[in-house]
């Protein structure tokens, strides 16, 4: 499991310094970053929506193991396990999905910040700085959303399910 952080942490981080050139890249075919925020955002949400429904599955599999009345355990065992890892694998997904939207915004946020100082003009300043706040309000509220929504997914596959799970079997 550590193994697995670990490299999800180095990839991320070699992929940052990308993120620019491939935002950079975007623009000048004309992608801007409020659209690949956007996509980002709304598969952000299906992943999420599809990983809701994955956990679901877990957790009544789960319950029709913990009430299984003899037959084969092993097997039942061996369904169980390949739900846990299909909702691990969902959880993940989700977990990328919301760092992907995050990475596009910052840098959104930040090409927008940027601009805001080269407006010479005070009203068009105070007007984006002003659309600036409202909007990174609203992002604000959506992040914390989304990873309230991410932090539901835990308890299915966290440790403590997993030892109850172990329990039962053993």
């Amino acid at each position: 499991m550590k193994i697995r952080l670990l490299v999800c942490a180095g990839m991320m981080f070699g992929l940052s310094g990308c993120s620019t050139l491939y935002y950079g890249a975007m623009d000048k075919v004309g992608v801007h970053k409020r659209d690949i925020m956007m996509d980002r955002v709304k598969e952000a949400r299906e992943t999420q929506g599809e990983a809701k429904k994955q956990f679901l599955t877990a957790m009544e599999q789960f319950k029709s193991v913990v009430n299984f009345k003899g037959g084969d355990l092993e097997k039942e065992y061996n369904t169980l396990n390949s739900t846990l890892q299909k909702s691990e694998s969902e959880a993940a997904a989700v977990r990328r999905r919301i760092r992907s939207v995050e990475d596009v915004s910052d840098a959104l946020f930040k090409e927008w910040r940027g601009e805001i100082t080269q407006y010479s003009s005070e009203a068009l300043r105070r007007s984006s700085q002003s659309k600036y706040d409202i909007t990174i309000s609203k992002y604000k509220e959506l992040i914390r959303a989304m990873k309230a929504a991410e932090a539901r997914l835990e308890p299915v596959w966290s440790p403590c399910w997993c030892r109850c799970a172990t329990r039962c079997f053993t």
